[in-house]
């Protein structure tokens, strides 16, 4: 049974980090089930609630760069303990104001404790792992992040009813609920033995040069960092025009009530899961490049079905399989990323396709809040489609002729 000998072979670090991510996702997801829904309760718009989506990716791609060079000089331990930190005290305050301005500012600065994360995670779990267990433990991360999304989700559905009476008093309290937990993750992150060597330098506006003098010099190693960058920046633009608002999608096109939206995005996870957890296994198959762009190729015919159905069984069903197959597709891409480009420099290379992925998606989903209150649904689901197509053609025609090294062949 490889996986659970290599279950078994992941060290110790890495394992407090899953169990962290693990109770990390199930804050936010029961925040982020009910988010909107909530916002819609309390009288905000759904231009506001579009604009309130968009600061968090800003605000991430604004710190982002940053806090790449922050991570590769104080250590992973240290950025992971400060990003979840600032998420969850923003996550407090979204709660706590109706003002729709002072919850952009909080979505803004969300998205800078967010980065520290986003930028700190890929080089942690590659320091942290051998080349033997190395893709399934990212496969295992991405699952344990799924996993606490369905447990969170499930729990969205049923917390509002059960904490209160009220509609909108229930869904407060179960944000609460979801900050509550999000605080008791770093509890693991504490507990992390990093040995980390301490930088002399000083941190100041020419470090965001010096990881990449190098890549001036590699023109193949630089071309990496563009292609995975350009790829983001079309997939999050097509991600940014639907994703943020599925919640509303699900009860404003079909009428479904909260807890049914529970038990959707609840479901979901577990299948997007299952399909991570299968990721290896087409990779070994087909090699890294290929089974990235086979299972987000294979995701694009859903998306016209959610455009254009008005029958809930076919929306659920498709909205399950486009989340499995895109979703399966990102521990071999964070994988491969991370062999791909030169280990001093891979926050701050994270820093750059993520921050290409947050901004596209922070534009997108302040539009889309426009298009859906004014067109309603098809036409920013049509116009994911288009994107995505065009991110995961894209990436083919540039990657198909590069081999990765930890791989028999592609």
């Amino acid at each position: 049974m490889p996986y659970l000998k290599k279950l078994k072979s992941i060290q110790k670090n890495a394992r407090l980090y899953l169990m962290s991510n693990f109770l990390a996702a199930i804050g936010f997801s029961i925040f982020f089930v009910i988010f909107n829904i909530y916002l819609r309760k309390i009288g905000i718009s759904t231009a506001h609630i579009g604009m309130i989506n968009a600061a968090f990716p800003w605000g991430l791609a604004f710190f982002i760069f940053i806090s790449g060079i922050i991570s590769d000089n104080i250590g992973r331990k240290k950025s992971f303990i400060l990003g979840i930190w600032v998420e969850a005290s923003m996550l407090l305050l979204l709660i706590l104001t109706k003002n729709p301005y002072l919850m952009m500012g909080a979505a803004f600065f969300q998205g800078m404790g967010s980065s520290f994360f986003i930028v700190s995670e890929a080089p942690f779990l590659t320091e942290s792992s051998s080349s033997f267990e190395r893709t399934h433990l990212f496969s295992f991360s991405f699952s344990a992040l799924i996993i606490g999304d369905f447990i969170g989700s499930l729990l969205s559905g049923f917390l509002p009813s059960i904490l209160s009476k009220s509609e909108i008093i229930g869904m407060k309290y179960t944000l609460f609920t979801g900050v509550i937990i999000l605080f008791a993750s770093s509890f693991f992150l504490y507990q992390l033995n990093e040995n980390w060597q301490k930088t002399k330098k000083k941190i100041n506006f020419n470090m965001f040069f010096e990881p990449f003098k190098a890549l001036k010099k590699d023109y193949k190693k630089l071309k990496i960092v563009i292609i995975f960058a350009a790829t983001n920046l079309m997939l999050g633009a097509g991600a940014g025009l639907i994703i943020p608002f599925f919640n509303l999608y699900f009860k404003d096109r079909f009428q479904l009530p909260i807890s049914s939206i529970g038990i959707i995005f609840s479901i979901g996870s577990i299948i997007t899961a299952t399909g991570t957890l299968i990721a290896p296994v087409v990779k070994e198959r087909f090699g890294a490049i290929k089974a990235i762009v086979l299972m987000q190729a294979l995701s694009l015919p859903f998306i016209l079905v959610l455009a254009f159905t008005k029958k809930t069984y076919l929306a659920i069903t498709s909205y399950f399989t486009r989340g499995a197959l895109m979703n399966a597709a990102v521990p071999i891409n964070q994988n491969t990323y991370m062999e791909l480009v030169p280990e001093d420099i891979r926050a701050s290379a994270v820093s750059l396709t993520e921050m290409s992925w947050n901004i596209s998606w922070g534009i997108a989903a302040s539009i889309s809040g426009m298009l859906i209150g004014r067109f309603g649904y098809t036409l920013p689901i049509l116009l994911m489609f288009a994107f995505y197509f065009s991110g995961v053609l894209f990436f083919y025609i540039n990657m198909r002729n590069y081999k990765i090294t930890d791989e028999k062949g592609s």
